[in-house]
């Protein structure tokens, strides 16, 4: 498979999309969230659910998904909590619900309806 036809290009392709601004900071910006793994992550996790999940649901999807790592379930709720999930949020690239899930946005709208 291409970079082009990557399903990662597209998801990236779309949150730039979303953000409406294409200027070397906006780009720049996304790049780095990108560039984080767990991100990543967390989107194609989201795209291959219906796009909603909790935190509990990603920590544990993460934690089975990677090789054994010093970084126990904890902190990988910890990181959701305080980097990763915020980082997205902040992007416009996933919603946070009141009932405290997760859901993704594409193109501008939620992927729910």
């Amino acid at each position: 498979m291409s970079l082009q036809n990557h399903p990662e290009t597209e998801m990236f392709r779309d949150a730039l999309a979303k953000t409406n601004d294409s200027t070397s900071r906006s780009i720049d910006a996304l790049s780095g969230v990108w560039s984080n793994e767990r991100c990543r992550a967390v989107l194609a996790y989201l795209r291959s659910r219906s796009g909603t999940a909790t935190v509990d649901e990603l920590r544990d999807h993460l934690v089975s998904s990677q090789p054994p790592r010093s970084d126990g379930r904890r902190n990988v709720e910890l990181d959701l909590r305080h980097n990763v999930l915020p980082r997205l949020v902040d992007h416009g690239l996933i919603d946070r619900s009141a009932d405290d899930r997760y859901r993704i946005r594409v193109g501008g709208s939620d992927s729910t309806g």
